[in-house]
């Protein structure tokens, strides 16, 4: 691995951390997969040790090394609107579903359909964001232009305290958890099904932050458990050989290591920047962006399709 693709890793981690913990929990694969798949499509990433599994592996290091930064920063909003219930039930459905993603991405697909259905998970993604944040921008607009009494104004509020109680929210989320997990340990992209749960039971921001933060957290922490366990290390050639994962060499050491401190860079100057910034002026700029990077997964899927 020369100089050019572990500055593509770097920026990456930077990228992707600062974007996440500067926009609020923005999903992390799809900051991360834009800047890694301009820099295939760039060509700067053609040794053997650049393809998406081994780049997915950066990925869940610089987002462990900055995620406990980012939960010290949410540790009020995750206190104040936790549900116990959700944590733990969700919380084993993410864990489980995490190292079935991972299997199936090592040792079940190919680099192409990793690039496909992360393409894929981040265009539904910003999809969906882009019409959440039009639907509200007219909710918005509309507001303005009521008079609502005092009466209205409390049944609102009132309407915003959702109710997570009962089977129903367990279940669904149960298994969109699942899938989250699966997805998450697949291809770093895991925020589909838990925009699909917030939507069906309308959750408010900061249920969703405390919620989301922790399952992101046994999420990341899942793909390391995973990558520590099926590891082994020859100490003859410094290969890294196991389930899939032969594509690690302890030689890249130094390269982890920058990986990690860059994603706590990038986690520490975003935060700051949202505390300076009203992160709701850029939002609009974010999910085009992100499309973008989508588009060019799915791009990269059929350069490899035909080639």
């Amino acid at each position: 691995m020369n100089v050019t693709e572990s500055i593509v890793f770097c920026v990456a981690a930077f990228f992707a951390n600062f974007g996440m913990s500067f926009s609020g929990w923005w999903d992390h694969g799809i900051w991360w997969a834009l800047i890694y798949v301009i820099g295939v499509l760039a060509g700067a990433m053609d040794c053997g040790e650049c393809g998406i599994k081994n780049a997915l592996f950066h990925q869940a290091i610089a987002l462990g090394a900055g995620l406990p930064i980012m939960l010290w920063s949410l540790r009020a909003t995750i206190k104040e609107h936790h549900y116990m219930p959700f944590i733990l039930v969700f919380g084993i459905a993410t864990a489980g579903g995490t190292p079935i993603g991972k299997f199936l991405h090592s040792d079940v697909m190919s680099e192409k359909f990793v690039f496909f259905i992360t393409g894929l998970a981040s265009i539904l993604t910003e999809i969906f964001l882009i019409c959440k944040m039009k639907g509200e921008a007219a909710a918005a607009a509309a507001a303005k232009e009521e008079v609502k009494d005092e009466e209205t104004k409390d049944e609102e509020k009132d309407a915003d305290e959702v109710d997570l109680k009962g089977p129903k929210p367990l279940l669904m989320g149960f298994v969109l958890s699942l899938v989250s997990g699966y997805l998450g340990g697949l291809c770093g992209v895991r925020g589909p099904p838990l925009l699909v749960l917030s939507k069906k039971f309308s959750l408010p921001k900061p249920t969703i932050q405390a919620h989301a933060s922790i399952l992101l957290a046994v999420n990341v922490y899942a793909r390391l458990i995973w990558y520590a366990c099926v590891v082994k290390f020859q100490n003859l050639d410094d290969r890294v050989e196991g389930s899939g994962l032969e594509w690690h060499y302890m030689g890249q050491g130094y390269l982890y290591f920058f990986t990690a401190g860059f994603g706590i860079i990038g986690t520490v100057l975003g935060l700051f920047a949202a505390s300076k910034i009203d992160v709701e002026k850029f939002k609009p700029f974010f999910a085009p962006l992100l499309l973008i990077g989508g588009i060019l997964n799915m791009t990269q899927f059929i350069i490899l399709q035909v080639s």
